[in-house]
């Protein structure tokens, strides 16, 4: 494969042009990153003390937590944790309804400054 100079000009320039821009955008990721590590890392440890395992195509319920309401994150967490894409977390900022439907749930949490508290 030969590479034509015009295309390794276009490469140098796109560099030179994305270098900037990087750097000013690294900063305000590892502010965000750093924040809000600490408390995955929480979520995560005590997901694993307390439960090990869970089924697939489990639900859980989120009664309270920190985090906006069209936010993926608890998501995220509980399907990366237990390797499950069926797994179903279901948030009351997210949909107030659902806090009547508890019984629905195989558990229900509450998240805060505290940490995680299982509530049933």
């Amino acid at each position: 494969m030969t590479i034509r100079p015009e295309q390794m000009v276009l490469f140098v320039v796109v560099l030179l042009l994305l270098i900037p821009l990087h750097r000013s955008e690294k900063a305000a990721g590892k502010t965000w990153v750093a924040g809000a590590h600490q408390q995955v890392r929480a979520v995560l440890g005590e997901l694993a003390t307390r439960f090990p395992a869970m089924p697939r195509g489990t639900k859980v319920l989120f009664l309270s937590d920190p985090y906006d309401a069209d936010d993926w994150i608890l998501t995220s967490m509980f399907r990366l944790q237990y390797r499950d894409r069926e797994f179903r977390v279901d948030r009351v900022k997210a949909d107030a309804s659902l806090a009547a439907k508890e019984a629905d749930y195989a558990h229900v949490f509450a998240l805060d400054h505290a940490g995680l508290r299982v509530v049933r």
